[in-house]
């Protein structure tokens, strides 16, 4: 697996592609949590389109729901967007949707990039 991480003026994008780990996903959240631009950030975009499978479970879902929610409390970021077709991407997320209790971050599923950035801007 493999993960690009594009940082834009107001947020990040991060394009995974391959076998896909619950480890990789921390490990690039982590590349850019650390970047001194991360508490000036709007959104997060995770780009899972070209991912073959999903190796993260039930409970590294919520683990990320909570690691999101700790994070929250120093930047300013309001979305986070997942690009997925794949049924077991859809289903954690919709696991880490229901586990967020910050309510002040919104997250959407799509299947496109252009739909993610008109949310983005909406």
């Amino acid at each position: 697996m493999a993960y690009i991480i594009e940082y834009e003026p107001n947020g990040v994008y991060v394009r995974f592609s391959g076998n896909c780990s619950f480890a990789e996903v921390l490990q690039a959240t982590h590349d850019f949590w650390q970047m001194p631009a991360f508490e000036r950030m709007d959104y997060e975009i995770f780009d899972y389109l070209a991912v073959t499978e999903l190796e993260i479970s039930e409970y590294d879902a919520i683990e990320m729901a909570v690691r999101d929610e700790v994070a929250s409390k120093i930047t300013r970021r309001s979305k986070i967007v997942v690009i997925a077709t794949l049924p077991a991407i859809i289903e954690q997320t919709e696991i880490y949707q229901h586990t967020m209790k910050d309510r002040s971050i919104d997250v959407l599923v799509t299947d496109n990039l252009v739909h993610a950035r008109e949310w983005i801007n909406a």
